[in-house]
C-alpha cells in the first residue's frame, strides 16, 4: 500500500537536501581549505612522511582509512547525514593544538592538529550517525601523525640496558659508558636506528589494520594492538643483542655494516609474520558471513542535509582561528640579539678570563646551530672554559634553536657520546639549575652545561622555555629563544670542572644579558 504523498513529503522534504556530489564536494573543499590555511605546516608534515623512513607508512594511512569507509558503503548508503555542530569543539580543539605548536615551535603538535582535522571535519559535517558507524576508521586515521621521536632517547636506553644485561648473562664481559659499550671483539654503540622506533610505528599501524579487518570484537582488536605495541619492543631488544653476539662470535665478520641492516629487517619480517600468525588464531570474523549479510540489505542512497554547506563554512572559520591568532601574536619582528640580526662579537676579556684562539669544538656539531650565534673560549688560572650562544626567533621552524635536534642530540657527532646527563645546581641558589652532560670521545672528556633563556626566564627545562616563548608571542613581544652552552675539559676532577664552569658562568652572565634582547 502506497503512503500518502503528504507523508512522504513531510518525512524527507526536498528543500532540506543537497545532491551527494555537492555534499562530498563541501567536505573535500573544507579539508583543502584547512590545508591551505596551514600551508607551511601541511608541507612540513608531507615532507616528514616522504623523507623519514620511520614515517613512510603514514602516507598509506589516509588512503587505507578511505578504504575502510568504502567497506562500509552498504551501511553508509542507507544513512541520513546531518551536520553535528557540537563537533565543532573538535575542530576548535585541533586549531588550539596547532596554535600551541606554532607558538612553542613544537612541530609534533602542529602535525597532530593537521591529522586531527580530518576526522573532526568528517564528524562535524556528516554527523553523529557517521561517527558511530565509522568509529574505527576515524581513529585509525590518527596513525598518520608522525609521533614518537620524543621517546627515542628512552628507547635507546632500554635497548642498551637489555643488550648489556643479555651479553653479561651470556658470559661476554662488557664495559659500558652511556649507550656505548666495549666487548673483547670491538666497540658497539646504540644509535637512533637501534631504538626500535621504526619497528614500533610500522607494527602499530599494521597491527591496527589487521585487527580491524579480521576481528569483530573490540576486545580482541584492543588485545592485538597491544601485542603489536609490545612485540616489536621486545623483538628489537633481542635483535640488538643477537646482532652484537653474532658479531662477537664471528669476530665481526657477520651482522656488521650492510649485513646489520639486512639482518635487522629480515628479523623484523620474521617477527611480524609471527605476530600475524598469533592473530590468525584469534580471528572471529568470517568475510563470507559479512558478504552474505551485506547482500541481504536493501539498496539505498545517502541523504545529505542542506545544512552541510553553511556548517562547512563555519568549520573553515573555526579552523582559521589558530593561524590568525598566531599571526597576531607574532606581528612584531624580533631580532635575535640586542645588537641586531648580526651575531655578537665575544669580548677579549671577561673579568679575569682571557680569550683563547679558536678551537675546533666551537664550530663542531657538539653545539646547537642557530640563525645567529657566538662562540669563544677563555682561560684563567683555573683552566679553560668555552661558550656557545645561539639565538632563534619567529615562528619559522628554521629559525628556532629550541628543538630536539639542538638539545637532546647535543653531541650529534658520532665521535662524542653522552656518558651521563642530569640537572644540577649552577650556584648556591638551588633554583638556578642547568643541564649537565658528561661527554667523552677517544681523546677528551668534556663537562657541558646548558640552559635556555627567554627574556628574563632562564631554565634547564625545554618545555618551560617553549611556554615562555609562547607567552611572549601572545603578548606581542616575541623575545628570542636563546640556548647558552658552556664547556670545559676534565680528567678525573669533575668537581673542579664544575667549579670552573660555575665561576665562568658568573663572570660571563652580564655579557650574556647584554646580548639578549630585553
Amino acid at each position: 500500500m502506497d503512503l500518502p504523498t503528504s507523508t512522504v513529503t513531510s518525512a524527507s522534504p526536498p528543500d532540506r537536501r543537497v545532491p551527494a556530489g555537492v555534499a562530498i564536494g563541501a567536505v573535500l573543499a573544507t579539508l583543502v581549505a584547512i590545508a591551505l590555511l596551514h600551508g607551511q605546516s601541511a608541507v612540513e608534515l608531507y615532507r616528514t612522511w616522504m623523507d623519514s623512513p620511520t614515517y613512510n607508512h603514514c602516507l598509506l594511512v589516509l588512503p587505507v582509512g578511505a578504504w575502510f569507509l568504502w567497506r562500509l558503503r552498504s551501511t553508509l548508503a542507507r544513512t541520513t547525514f546531518t551536520p553535528w555542530p557540537v563537533a565543532l569543539v573538535l575542530v576548535a580543539g585541533a586549531s588550539a593544538i596547532w596554535l600551541a605548536g606554532a607558538l612553542t615551535d613544537i612541530k609534533s603538535l602542529r602535525d597532530l592538529a593537521l591529522v586531527l582535522f580530518v576526522p573532526a571535519v568528517l564528524v562535524t559535517l556528516l554527523g553523529r550517525r557517521f561517527a558511530v558507524i565509522a568509529l574505527f576508521p576515524l581513529v585509525f586515521m590518527l596513525f598518520a601523525w608522525p609521533f614518537g621521536e620524543i621517546f627515542v632517547p628512552t628507547m635507546m636506553g632500554w635497548t642498551a640496558d637489555f643488550t648489556v644485561a643479555a651479553l653479561r648473562a651470556s658470559g661476554v664481559p662488557v664495559f659500558r659508558e652511556g649507550n656505548n659499550f666495549v666487548i673483547p671483539s670491538g666497540e658497539w654503540s646504540v644509535v637512533e636506528e637501534c631504538s626500535g622506533i621504526r619497528y614500533l610505528m610500522a607494527s602499530l599501524s599494521a597491527g591496527a589494520f589487521y585487527a580491524y579487518v579480521n576481528f569483530r570484537s573490540y576486545r580482541r582488536r584492543a588485545i592485538f594492538i597491544v601485542l603489536a605495541l609490545l612485540v616489536p619492543l621486545i623483538a628489537n631488544w633481542l635483535r640488538a643483542y643477537l646482532t652484537v653476539l653474532l658479531g662477537h662470535v664471528s669476530n665481526n665478520a657477520l651482522a656488521v655494516g650492510f649485513d646489520h641492516l639486512v639482518y635487522g629487517w629480515v628479523f623484523f619480517g620474521i617477527v611480524m609474520f609471527g605476530l600475524f600468525f598469533i592473530g590468525s588464531r584469534m580471528i572471529d570474523y568470517d568475510p563470507a558471513d559479512a558478504h552474505a549479510s551485506g547482500t541481504a540489505l536493501p539498496d539505498g542512497s545517502p541523504v545529505f542535509a542542506r545544512a552541510i554547506v553553511p556548517v562547512a563554512l563555519l568549520t573553515i572559520a573555526v579552523a582559521a582561528i589558530g593561524p590568525v591568532w598566531a599571526a597576531w601574536g607574532t606581528a612584531q619582528s624580533a631580532k635575535p640579539f640586542a645588537q641586531g640580526a648580526e651575531s655578537p662579537v665575544p669580548p677579549a676579556e671577561i673579568g679575569e678570563w682571557r680569550r683563547e684562539p679558536a678551537d675546533s669544538l666551537e664550530q663542531g656539531p657538539l653545539f646547537p646551530t642557530g640563525m645567529a650565534s657566538a662562540s669563544a673560549r677563555y682561560r684563567t688560572t683555573s683552566g679553560v672554559a668555552g661558550m656557545h650562544v645561539a639565538a632563534g626567533w619567529g615562528t619559522d621552524a628554521r629559525n628556532t634553536v629550541f628543538s630536539y635536534n639542538t638539545t637532546a642530540r647535543l653531541g650529534g657527532n658520532r665521535r662524542w657520546f653522552v656518558v651521563e646527563e642530569r640537572q644540577v645546581a649552577a650556584s648556591a641558589d638551588a633554583n638556578e639549575k642547568v643541564i649537565e652532560r658528561r661527554m667523552s670521545d677517544s681523546m677528551r672528556r668534556l663537562l657541558v652545561w646548558q640552559w635556555y633563556q627567554v627574556g628574563p626566564v632562564a631554565t634547564p627545562d625545554l618545555l618551560a622555555a617553549k611556554l615562555a616563548v609562547a607567552k611572549s608571542r601572545l603578548q606581542g613581544a616575541e623575545d628570542p629563544g636563546v640556548v647558552i652552552t658552556l664547556y670545559t675539559e676534565y680528567g678525573d676532577d669533575v668537581a673542579g670542572a664544575r667549579a670552573r664552569l660555575s665561576a665562568f658562568r658568573v663572570a660571563a652572565g652580564p655579557v650574556f644579558q647584554s646580548w639578549i634582547q630585553p
